[in-house]
């Protein structure tokens, strides 16, 4: 085949249409939620099969249509938050996800209320302070106190950098 091909699925040059149904039972057969539609006869009951096939069994129920319930994007989405929680630098993790701008990245790396209370206890932890309760010796500024700052608008570095320049 020669040539630049216009399509990004295709079969030989071919135009795919869909690569759902594929995707689909590739997550049935892995375990994945899905769920399955049966073929049903006339008077509504289950059609099976009657011999056995390669990947059938006799007494299986003939699969009209399987409806995954996750996209591939989801599986984009959780290898940018497994990647960026194990600590990899974002430039190699923006590169083995295949996201050019760091705008797109993060709109796949979503932060969840966890991530927040886990910066809160890492920010305690180098402050020296307990959870829920204020520093000894401190000002009574709110955001001096790390688990305040989930209940900021203004963002906790923007705080910090203030009370550090003033």
């Amino acid at each position: 085949m020669n040539g630049a091909i216009p399509w990004v699925f295709h079969r030989d040059g071919k135009r795919i249409g869909s690569f759902y149904k594929a995707w689909s039972r590739a997550c049935l057969k892995a375990g994945l939620p899905v769920t399955v539609h049966c073929k049903h006869d006339a008077a509504g009951e289950v059609v099976r099969y009657k011999q056995s096939q390669k990947d059938r069994i006799k007494g299986d129920p003939v699969i009209r249509r399987i409806e995954a319930q996750s996209i591939p994007h989801d599986f984009r989405r959780t290898a940018v938050r497994i990647l960026v929680r194990a600590g990899v630098p974002e430039a190699v993790a923006m590169k083995m996800t295949g996201h050019k701008t760091r705008s797109v990245f993060e709109r796949y790396n979503i932060v969840s209320p966890q991530d927040l209370r886990d910066a809160a206890k890492k920010l305690n932890t180098v402050l020296g302070t307990v959870s829920g309760t204020n520093a000894p010796n401190m000002g009574t500024h709110p955001t001096e106190n790390s688990a305040n700052l989930l209940h900021f608008n203004d963002g906790p570095v923007a705080q910090q950098d203030r009370a550090a320049v003033s």
